[in-house]
């Protein structure tokens, strides 16, 4: 019977998990909850009770892994609760939508981002269709390169997974810190009373193009 190699350490792995946690979602999403509640005690309470959610999954997927130390992650789990039909579409429900839907959707938030910082590809600096084409070479760009960095293995991979990782728990780490050495905050904005947000669809839509 042969031996398992490992080919990825404690650390890629580590930053393979503080990555699917943090993501792009985290720094766009909250802008969406700020305008949608209008209360930031409503804002900090759905981030703790997702918190709590993430660490339940968390604790089930650690007994499942213990139970079945096998390849496969959810399609083990599943098989062996339901049977191999409900695992198998399962695996291609994640492949479909569970993952390729939060791909689109991060490549998405990246130009939205980037073209912040860059106002050529901005779509209003030019035609409509002109600037929507520059965004989705962007974005494919972006999927594209990753998936040749991560198809070529697991060394250059994980090194890029290590690096992204550090850049973005620095970035974080850097705007918490800068926003209590230089911000004049205040903790009564906790306690402001809400404001009507602003209607939803028309600025979602118009965030997205």
């Amino acid at each position: 019977m042969g031996t398992t190699v490992r080919r990825v350490g404690l650390l890629t792995a580590g930053s393979l998990l503080v990555s699917n946690m943090v993501g792009t979602g985290i720094f766009g999403t909250t802008g969406f909850m700020a305008r949608d509640l209008g209360d930031p005690a409503w804002i900090l309470g759905l981030w703790a009770a997702g918190a709590l959610f993430a660490l339940l999954g968390a604790v089930c997927y650690a007994e499942l892994g213990a139970a079945f130390p096998r390849v496969g992650g959810e399609y083990v789990y599943l098989r062996e609760a339901f049977g191999p039909l409900p695992a198998f579409l399962s695996g291609w429900t994640s492949l479909t939508v569970g993952f390729g839907a939060a791909i689109a959707s991060n490549a998405a938030l990246f130009a939205i981002h980037v073209r912040e910082l860059v106002p050529a590809l901005d779509p209003a600096s030019d035609t409509l269709a002109g600037g929507l084409a520059r965004l989705r070479v962007l974005e494919l760009a972006l999927v594209w390169g990753l998936t040749a960095v991560h198809a070529a293995g697991t060394v250059p991979g994980g090194a890029l997974q290590r690096w992204l990782t550090g850049l973005k728990i620095g970035a974080a780490g850097l705007l918490v810190a800068l926003g209590f050495a230089l911000g004049a905050g205040s903790w009564d904005h906790v306690a402001a009373a809400p404001t009507a947000p602003a209607p939803a669809m028309e600025t979602a839509s118009s965030a997205l193009i």
